[in-house]
């Protein structure tokens, strides 16, 4: 079995915006080997959101300390991540931080990015990200033939 991270935004967007492209991506891995984690496992209780928030003290998974430890956690148990930032209009610093922990730790990373005008498309992101594309269906076949016998 392969771990794939599903690194993206979260904080601001409503729990469909956050969640619809993670559900694509498990949907066209079944079957496979590779086994898809993302941030929101666990989290139905903000299925309403319309604007996540960066935290909830209430929820033990969603504090700043539970947020953190577990991302972290899946990043460094990852065989790859893919950080998903299409049609972004301002930077997440929390998938600028895993981009930068998958790195330290020697991980693909696969970056689902427009070519020109994202907030994420910084010298420093576009040098450590192993693949960049703008179409999701692409970043899935890299995901395939990286992670695939």
């Amino acid at each position: 079995m392969s771990k794939l991270y599903l690194a993206g935004p979260i904080t601001g967007l409503s729990w469909k915006a956050a969640a619809d492209w993670r559900d694509y991506v498990t949907q066209a891995l079944e079957g496979t080997t590779i086994v898809a984690f993302s941030p929101l496992r666990g989290k139905k209780y903000l299925k309403g959101e319309k604007s996540v928030q960066s935290s909830y003290e209430a929820y033990p998974l969603s504090t700043q300390k539970g947020i953190t430890s577990r991302d972290h956690w899946d990043v460094l148990t990852s065989d790859c991540i893919m950080a998903y930032v299409l049609g972004a209009d301002k930077p997440s610093l929390g998938t600028v931080l895993e981009i930068g922990w998958a790195h330290a730790y020697r991980k693909p990373i696969i970056m689902i990015m427009e070519k020109e005008g994202n907030p994420h498309s910084h010298p420093m992101i576009r040098e450590i990200v192993s693949y960049t594309t703008a179409d999701l269906d692409e970043g899935i076949t890299l995901i395939k033939t990286l992670l695939l016998p």
